[in-house]
């Protein structure tokens, strides 16, 4: 009890000298610093300023190109499989891609609507798709242009733009791509009235340093500059689409030096335009008011050490306990769960704790039934129905399987686009997952087989009445999208008996009866006997 007064006292005594203290040294550091920030923001408002234009000129100058006849020519031949431009046009066409525009042009392409190069003024790249690069989802995605920094040895020097062709109407029906040089990017931000004491620079969602205002290090890697700080974080957000504000403050350290600045996005080029200058240039007006801050932090210290000395007394015990709880949730047991006497923030953090675990033991449960489930038709897959053998196989004594396998759809898959062969067997699952539950358990084995396992039935011939139901039901899918399809379905039935085989046995006695099916025609069935596989 008497260090408790002897703490309160000491505490009441201090408090408003260092409080007073602390508010006044506060209000001078801070009008300092929104002063230096507010000149740091205008600058990266300037220089995304200067690069929409940029990007606008780029845009402009590259649309005049798309109107030529013979890039509307060459692409309309793409789209009809047809070539009309001989060797002379086509080198006219490849030399009008290299015509400079407002900026130095070092190569240039036309690409068609399904990503293939159709002329490159670099020969090796005609004939080549790009359909998986980021130009080409861009592109198609909508967007009016593009602008990627192509990455040298770890230099950036050269430039990626491209704009989409049009139709009349205004569809897209082809790319026109122009790589350019750096140089003039460059130049134009050099333009900018920045301060000699700031430090500014552009940089992209790899990292990767596109214009520094001094350039003496321009192409270098971000790592350079990360350091666990704010510019790492806000690349990393950039990168991945979560930047939650187009602009703000930034913190980083380069070569051991503090730095504080302004960013703002420049949605026209994917980059981040950083204006930044040196931590310590910014307290250089209070350099006075240091010996008070040291004053008054070793005042903080000894206050923080004597009341963390009091408080790990109270502490210690409940996080002893949620750190025993939480080590055992690390080492994989889900099961555990937080408790600590008292009230307030440990009950909380201990429910927070707990309901983390749920969640996490939830998704542990999610994603072990995502690994049985077919991915395309979302029927049971082979692991799934094998699990379900082992638990009914037996257990009833009237039980069966069915083997289900589409004629045709190998020419469908050829002749009509694997898409539409996918759409026939998400038609398929579609019917077999209104099979009377309990008693059907239809799943997909491989490609267009599938599998169904019949149990504890009271019909007779009940398999036989599925396999008929299935038939006809078959026979009713004749569309996909309005397309024409033409598709059948063998089956096999393969009934259980009192020798009790084992499960693998019965899927192929079931594979050689639905083999034999496809001998009587299309949308048939055939039973098992023993016969059968002296036959085969």
């Amino acid at each position: 009890m008497k260090r408790k007064i002897w703490f309160t006292f000491i505490i009441m005594a201090i408090m408003p000298t260092l409080l007073i203290s602390y508010v006044m040294l506060q209000y001078v550091q801070t009008a300092t610093i929104d002063s230096k920030m507010e000149s740091l923001c205008r600058t990266s408002r300037m220089m995304e300023h200067r690069l929409t234009d940029y990007s606008n000129a780029l845009r402009s100058d590259l649309q005049k190109k798309t109107k030529l006849s013979l890039v509307m020519q060459l692409i309309h031949e793409s789209a009809e499989d047809t070539e009309s431009l001989d060797l002379q046009e086509r080198t006219q066409l490849r030399m009008r891609l290299l015509d400079d525009i407002s900026f130095p042009v070092i190569s240039g392409a036309i690409i068609d609507i399904k990503g293939n190069v159709l002329i490159s003024t670099i020969p090796s790249e005609e004939g080549m798709n790009l359909r998986k690069t980021e130009l080409y989802n861009e592109m198609i995605s909508g967007r009016e242009s593009y602008l990627g920094i192509v990455t040298i040895n770890e230099t950036s020097d050269i430039l990626d733009y491209a704009v989409p062709i049009k139709a009349e109407d205004g569809k897209t029906i082809g790319i026109l791509k122009q790589t350019l040089k750096m140089d003039p990017l460059q130049e134009y931000l050099d333009t900018l009235d920045i301060n000699d004491n700031d430090y500014s620079f552009l940089i992209k969602k790899n990292g990767m340093l596109v214009f520094q205002y001094n350039k003496a290090n321009s192409g270098m890697l971000y790592q350079d500059y990360r350091n666990k700080n704010t510019l790492d974080q806000l690349i990393k957000e950039f990168r991945s689409g979560q930047l939650k504000s187009e602009s703000g403050e930034v913190n980083f350290e380069k070569e051991g030096d503090k730095y504080v600045g302004s960013y703002k996005t420049v949605d026209k080029l994917g980059c981040i335009a950083v204006a930044s200058v040196k931590r310590d240039t910014v307290y250089s007006d209070i350099h006075k008011s240091k010996e008070i801050m040291v004053a008054i932090g070793l005042v903080v210290a000894l206050l923080a050490i004597s009341g963390g000395y009091y408080t790990s007394l109270v502490l210690t015990r409940p996080l002893k306990q949620i750190s025993s709880c939480t080590k055992k949730m690390t080492d994989g047991d889900l099961t555990i769960r937080c408790s600590c006497s008292g009230n307030g923030e440990f009950q909380e953090l201990c429910s927070g704790i707990n309901s983390l675990a749920d969640n996490l033991q939830k998704s542990e449960r999610e994603l072990r039934l995502s690994s049985r489930i077919d991915s395309l038709t979302h029927l049971p897959n082979r692991s799934a129905i094998y699990e379900v053998l082992d638990t009914l196989l037996y257990k009833n004594p009237n039980q069966a399987l069915l083997m289900l396998d589409l004629d045709g759809y190998s020419d469908i898959n050829e002749n009509l686009g694997y898409e539409i062969g996918e759409r026939v067997l998400m038609e398929v699952s579609d019917v077999l997952r209104l099979l009377p539950q309990h008693i059907c358990y239809p799943s997909r084995l491989i490609g267009d087989t599938f599998l169904i396992f019949i149990t504890n039935w009271t019909s007779a011939k009940y398999p036989e009445q599925i396999a008929e139901r299935i038939i006809k039901e078959i026979e009713g899918i004749r569309f996909i999208d309005e397309i024409h399809i033409d598709i059948s379905i063998s089956i096999g039935i393969e009934y259980t008996n009192v020798e009790k085989i084992d499960k693998k046995k019965l899927i192929k006695h079931s594979s050689l009866a639905m083999q034999k099916s496809k001998t009587l025609g299309t949308n048939s069935y055939f039973i098992y006997n023993p016969y059968l596989q002296r036959e085969m």
